[in-house]
């Protein structure tokens, strides 16, 4: 077993994943107390109808206006493109009106007719970094994310940071950094590793079968050298994961840790 310092939540059915991790999400911000939160937002199909359930949360405990949301990452395309992460965000945490739209600062999307180049991205990234210098003073880089909400894709790879870039040495002060993984059709804009990192607080959303077989890497096999499972050997994180995803191993590991959230 690795020597892991992780919060578990195994969720058993999954028609409750959605506001059993929504309510994971706003339990966390309300530690907080009254202070403005920024939090970063993945995309995925895992934490879309999670992000709806949690607007009706922070609308009803009075939360919501003190929360100012950014994307952890972002495809390079279109902003109505059916692959763009905005798109559903606003489909999903705004959709009902819950949530002032103001409040989000999407990412810049497409490459405007640049090349595919080093200095385009880097423009995306600038362009984005100058985006985050609206936010309330309190908020602002590098003032480290109250909270990064990542999920894990089946090759282990977390935010756009994939296993086959070089996720792990990528840094810059804008704290994005845009990748070309083989895996994928377009770029993608992340936030870096050494952002994630410095995150109060960072909640990994993670559902369904074929999740199973690289959770158990992450958390059995010392040599899985993955994104998530750096972040996860690295710092403390918050896991919300459906029964599916988990072993009977990982189960009797979470439930030996966090016995009294199993739901």
């Amino acid at each position: 077993m690795l020597p892991l310092n992780q919060s578990f939540t195994i969720v058993e059915r999954a028609e409750d994943f959605a506001v059993t991790a929504a309510g994971k999400i706003a339990a966390l911000l309300g530690n907080s107390g009254d202070k403005l939160h920024l939090i970063s937002l993945s995309g995925g199909s895992t934490p879309f109808p999670v992000y709806k359930k949690l607007a009706g949360i922070l609308a009803a405990d009075g939360t919501a206006s003190l929360c100012h949301w950014i994307q952890t990452d972002e495809r390079l395309v279109s902003a109505d493109d059916e692959r763009s992460n905005q798109r559903s965000i606003k489909n999903s945490l705004f959709i009902d009106g819950l949530l002032p739209l103001q409040s989000f600062l999407a990412a810049p999307t497409g490459l405007e007719g640049a090349k595919q180049s080093p200095a385009s991205f880097e423009r995306i990234c600038q362009n984005y970094y100058q985006k985050l210098m609206t936010l309330p003073e309190s908020l602002r880089p590098p003032a480290p994310i109250d909270l990064v909400i990542l999920g894990v894709g089946v090759d282990g790879h977390t935010a756009s940071l994939f296993p086959d870039t070089d996720w792990q040495n990528r840094t810059s002060e804008t704290g994005f950094a845009v990748f070309t993984p083989d895996s994928q059709p377009e770029p993608r804009l992340s936030l870096t590793l050494e952002r994630i990192m410095q995150a109060h607080e960072i909640v990994f959303l993670v559902n369904g079968a074929t999740k199973q077989p690289v959770l158990q890497k992450i958390f059995f096999d010392a040599s899985f050298a993955s994104p998530a499972a750096f972040i996860t050997r690295s710092r403390r994180a918050h896991w919300v994961i459906g029964r599916e995803s988990a072993d009977d191993r990982l189960a009797s590991f979470a439930r030996q840790t966090n016995p009294q959230n199993f739901k």
